[in-house]
């Protein structure tokens, strides 16, 4: 089975000083990981590096086995982004049109069986009755989980989260946090989550990384 993430002897800087050094992180199929660290530790580049958005400038990073800044296959990566405010407050969609669009995006057009996987996404994620609600009326919680459900809609074996709580009140979080501890117990999905919320999410069972001084760190 391949590894859905493997980041070997990273190193990676964008001046003189390196972000990241000699980093090295194995993420195994079904494997659960919430990556934590200051701000300027170099979260977000090693999470570029790791889908591709960056290439690194020593080391490897792979997804599934390729190198990340060549890797094609889409449809296997769920990526929930961090949470623009208001970006959804006057956009003229549907949750379920929002969810689908995922799928138009890799091909995958079909108007039917869009929609039925839409759904499914949604109930996962406990908004199956506002699939039919505009987007920007739902809560900036309820709007998280819909992109999240978006991320979802391949069935993805892999599925990042940028800081998916930042912005959330305390209600909006355990309710995220509700979900995404029945995704955690899907041992056919791997998960890796970036946030610096561990107190929030500490009753989440996933394996904690610390990134600091750009190296990593097993807690």
């Amino acid at each position: 089975m391949e590894t859905p993430i493997e980041i070997r002897d990273l190193s990676f800087s964008y001046g003189p000083a390196p972000v990241l050094a000699h980093c090295s992180l194995i993420i195994a199929p079904g494997q659960a990981v919430i990556l934590s660290g200051e701000n300027g530790a170099g979260k977000s580049t090693l999470l570029k590096l790791a889908l591709g958005e960056l290439a690194p400038q020593q080391g490897d990073a792979l997804l599934f086995g390729t190198p990340a800044h060549s890797f094609t296959d889409w449809h296997r990566v769920g990526y929930v982004p961090q949470r623009a405010g208001g970006s959804y407050d006057r956009f003229p969609a549907t949750v379920a049109e929002i969810v689908a669009a995922n799928r138009y995006a890799l091909g995958r057009s079909q108007r039917r069986e869009s929609h039925t996987a839409a759904l499914r996404a949604l109930e996962l994620v406990g908004l199956t009755d506002h699939a039919d609600s505009l987007i920007g009326e739902l809560s900036g919680g309820q709007q998280q989980r819909a992109l999240l459900a978006r991320a979802l809609v391949n069935n993805p074996e892999l599925l990042v989260l940028d800081e998916p709580t930042s912005g959330l009140d305390r209600s909006s979080v355990s309710e995220f946090i509700e979900v995404m501890d029945a995704l955690m117990r899907d041992p056919n999905r791997t998960i890796l989550m970036v946030s610096h919320d561990l107190e929030r999410l500490e009753s989440l069972e996933a394996d904690r990384i610390v990134l600091s001084q750009g190296a990593i760190h097993h807690a």
